[in-house]
């Protein structure tokens, strides 16, 4: 895992894109110079789980190279408020990212990394 970490003005980016998709969970993935990017949650049952199309996540690699940035780390929120990695969360991590998990707990948006 990379030492990188979000900045507070991402992390609110991020917060704020998984608060405007309540009650399904939000995902997307953060470019090396900040930019938060929201991808469609393609999940047949999105308030449970999420999942992200090939084609959409080829695109998103393709606009960070092309911006000069990179990719940094990947995403998603739990609406349920549960600020644990799920055991399909974590068959889904991404080496070489930052992974974060994001959550509205009972004392307001929080995130975990991996």
């Amino acid at each position: 895992m990379s030492d990188w970490r979000p900045s507070a003005r991402s992390l609110a980016k991020i917060y704020e894109c998984a608060h405007a998709i309540l009650p399904d969970e939000a995902c997307g993935f953060i470019h090396l110079c900040g930019q938060v990017i929201l991808m469609p949650n393609t999940a047949p049952f999105p308030r449970r789980y999420f999942e992200m199309a090939t084609s959409d996540i080829l695109t998103a690699y393709e606009d960070a190279d092309r911006s000069g940035c990179g990719m940094a780390a990947v995403w998603h929120s739990h609406p349920n408020g549960s600020l644990h990695w799920s055991e399909r969360d974590r068959r889904f991590w991404v080496p070489n990212l930052v992974n974060i998990l994001v959550a509205n707990t009972d004392v307001g948006w929080q995130a975990i990394y991996h």
